[in-house]
């Protein structure tokens, strides 16, 4: 079985996907239930619902709603919603957009590490290059899902599998 899932119903799986997000974020908007904190979730439910037609858009909206969320006292930051965005950026927008989403994250990344993490060089590398890892992965199960045939569920079939199963090692031609 394929972990390459084609999407039959996009809007049904693009709901489903904000019902998760709805599901994480809730808890954190009714612990302290602001205009603010309630504003930050509600609009990451609506922009991953749309996230799959303007990946870049919605990233450029999740980044407003982490910065608005990321000001005052009570710090409500949609993480799951960012993480969900970027990995859709890798999956469905052109490569240079995918390139370019990518570098904006890691650098607005970058900034917030240096204000929060300063102590510990490790952890500010791992929290400021973690943007760059959800485009990544999205990239490449859409590079996987180009690469493998239509209803196909079987690997391909190594070059030298043709030849007796000697590899290229093994040859003494």
């Amino acid at each position: 079985m394929s972990l390459i899932v084609r999407a039959r119903r996009p809007l049904v799986s693009d709901l489903a996907l904000a019902a998760v997000v709805l599901v994480m974020e809730l808890p954190d908007a009714l612990s302290s239930p602001t205009p603010k904190t309630l504003f930050v979730s509600l609009g990451a439910v609506v922009v991953i619902g749309l996230s799959r037609r303007a990946p870049v858009a919605a990233t450029v909206l999740i980044g407003g709603l982490e910065l608005l969320g990321r000001q005052g006292p009570d710090v409500d930051a949609p993480v799951s919603a960012v993480l969900l965005v970027l990995y859709q950026v890798g999956r469905y927008a052109s490569v240079p957009w995918a390139a370019g989403t990518a570098a904006a994250a890691l650098a607005v990344s970058f900034w917030i590490a240096r204000e929060a993490v300063l102590h510990d060089f490790l952890l500010w590398t791992a929290v400021a290059t973690a943007p760059a890892l959800p485009v990544a992965a999205g990239y490449i199960v859409r590079l996987r899902g180009e690469l493998t045939p239509a209803g196909s569920s079987r690997r391909p079939s190594r070059p030298y599998a043709r030849s007796g199963g000697a590899s290229p090692a093994n040859c003494t031609t």
